[in-house]
């Protein structure tokens, strides 16, 4: 299970709908990693309200 966590709110679980494609239950949300040539997840996409918001990979 995969889940995610916004500062200051619940951890809520990642439901896939593909490889790097993901929606959430409890919110009309959607999340999508994004990989580089390699293969490589270098970021993700967070689809929310018409809005894409980009998050970079930390170590």
């Amino acid at each position: 299970m995969l889940f995610a966590q916004a500062t200051g709110q619940d951890r809520l679980r990642l439901h896939p709908e593909s490889e790097t494609d993901f929606f959430l239950k409890e919110v009309d949300a959607q999340v999508s990693f994004v990989r580089e040539s390699g293969g490589a997840v270098t970021q993700l996409l967070l689809h929310q309200a018409g809005r894409y918001t980009p998050g970079r990979k930390i170590e």
